[in-house]
């Protein structure tokens, strides 16, 4: 989402004429999504079941009703996309920083690591959306 689309399609996409076809394909991005947005939800989470129930029952109404609003809020405010690209970023770091093997260690070695990896995390996703963003553009 950080790099803007030209307008151009310059993905290959095949088409079918057939019924069933639309429907595996519908099936699938719907599996793919919902397993996203179910990970997600657990990595926030943080293991506790009655978080990720809400977060399910929370999420789900939001995906479906809301969609268009979001995508018209990220067409006039483009920041929003930066800053869920932050959020991922500073999620990623966050199960990093409390994975039990890397926990202990990373305390140990490195002062304040959960604000330092989690804000690197997040900075490198911006930073880097944004790089490839400018240097499409200039393609």
């Amino acid at each position: 989402l950080l790099m803007e689309n030209s307008g151009e399609n310059d993905h290959k996409v095949n088409s079918s004429n057939g019924l069933m076809t639309a429907i595996r394909t519908i099936i699938i991005a719907d599996f793919v999504m919902s397993l996203d947005n179910s990970i997600a939800i657990a990595a926030a989470a943080k293991g506790n079941m009655y978080l990720v129930v809400f977060g399910l029952l929370l999420s789900v109404p939001i995906i479906i009703a809301g969609s268009a609003i979001i995508l018209k809020l990220m067409s006039r405010y483009p920041v929003i996309i930066s800053m869920g690209a932050g959020l991922l970023g500073w999620l990623a770091g966050d199960l990093i920083v409390h994975d039990p093997l890397l926990e202990s260690y990373l305390n140990f070695q490195i002062p304040y690591a959960n604000l330092l990896i989690t804000g690197g995390f997040a900075a490198v996703v911006v930073v880097v959306g944004r790089t490839l963003a400018m240097r499409q553009k200039t393609v």
